[in-house]
């Protein structure tokens, strides 16, 4: 086994243990010795590279609207990213799940109802970025709902929830950051605010 030695720019060794041959501990010490030289001198440009990287994620919203024209939103937990405010019924789409499993699963998750995801109508998907995530909201209508329609807030994943009109939603300053264009789009609320 070779020995491993690089000098850092500063002249720091750099040691270990590797089975290379005298071809690869040539390219290895080159690249150590490049990414030493690099790194003292551009500190501050890797850190903005690091730091413009984001998480993308792709999450599903339902909205719910019952006979009165109101539409479901729940209030989120402050420790959660946009803590206390409202939002749709839904949440990300986990690894081998379609968009309409998992607005399945969210639905049941966070109200405790059982839809048929066949009876839920595409809208549309918004796009939107956080200073931590590059965000696809794919948004879905459920037909109105009986007035009898028993949900169950799973108060483990929200604070509390509300049947309002969404005019009077988009008034609100404390809604999660997608929903007002979903509003704007879906209801027509901005032309009402003019």
């Amino acid at each position: 086994m070779a020995q491993l030695v690089a000098r850092t720019a500063g002249g720091r060794e750099v040691a270990g243990s590797s089975p290379v041959t005298p071809t690869r501990f040539v390219t290895i010490q080159w690249l150590l010795q490049s990414f030493a030289r690099f790194t003292e001198q551009k500190p501050l440009f890797l850190f903005a590279i690091l730091s413009t990287m984001v998480k993308k994620v792709h999450a599903v919203g339902v909205i719910f609207e019952n006979g009165q024209g109101q539409i479901l939103v729940l209030r989120r937990h402050p420790q959660d990213p946009e803590g206390t405010t409202w939002g749709l019924v839904g949440g990300k789409v986990e690894a081998g799940e379609t968009e309409l499993m998992a607005a399945k699963r969210e639905v049941h998750e966070e109200i405790g109802y059982d839809i048929d995801p066949a009876a839920l109508q595409l809208i549309k998907t918004y796009h939107w970025k956080r200073s931590d995530l590059d965000i696809d909201f794919t948004v879905f209508a459920l037909p109105s709902q009986t007035e009898d329609t028993v949900l169950s807030i799973n108060y483990d994943e929200h604070t509390e929830h509300l049947w309002v009109a969404p005019a009077d939603l988009y008034k609100r300053k404390d809604l999660m950051i997608g929903l007002y264009p979903i509003l704007e789009d879906q209801y027509d609320v901005a032309s009402q605010h003019a």
